[in-house]
């Protein structure tokens, strides 16, 4: 609880409020990976008013399609769920081909 305590005052210090997953740490407000208020503002569409049947009951995001495919990215964010494996990221992005119908070659 106190690193909590510490996170929410530094995120505090630098202007900024601190959110987490379907709201699920105290003193924090319910984050949202799809918040369809900030993809209405950012682009002007419809808001999706329809929430994302897939995931747990806590969470807010709206219905959304993923474009990704896993351990395709390069950029080796820490905190990224979605490449595992460096090493495979970079082999699928060498096996890429931009007239192929998926982003990588699985056989690759």
């Amino acid at each position: 609880m106190r690193l909590l305590e510490s996170m929410n005052r530094s995120a505090a210090q630098a202007g900024i409020e601190l959110y987490s997953c379907a709201g699920a740490l105290p003193s924090t407000r319910a984050g949202r990976c799809v918040d369809p208020l900030l993809v209405h503002e950012l682009w002007g569409t419809a808001p999706s008013v329809k929430k994302d049947s897939g995931q747990r009951a806590g969470c807010g995001c709206a219905v959304s399609r993923d474009i990704g495919v896993n351990d395709t990215c390069l950029h080796g964010c820490c905190y990224c769920y979605a490449t595992r494996s460096q090493a495979l990221a970079e082999r699928r992005h060498a096996a890429h081909d931009p007239l192929a119908p998926m982003l990588f070659d699985p056989r690759a």
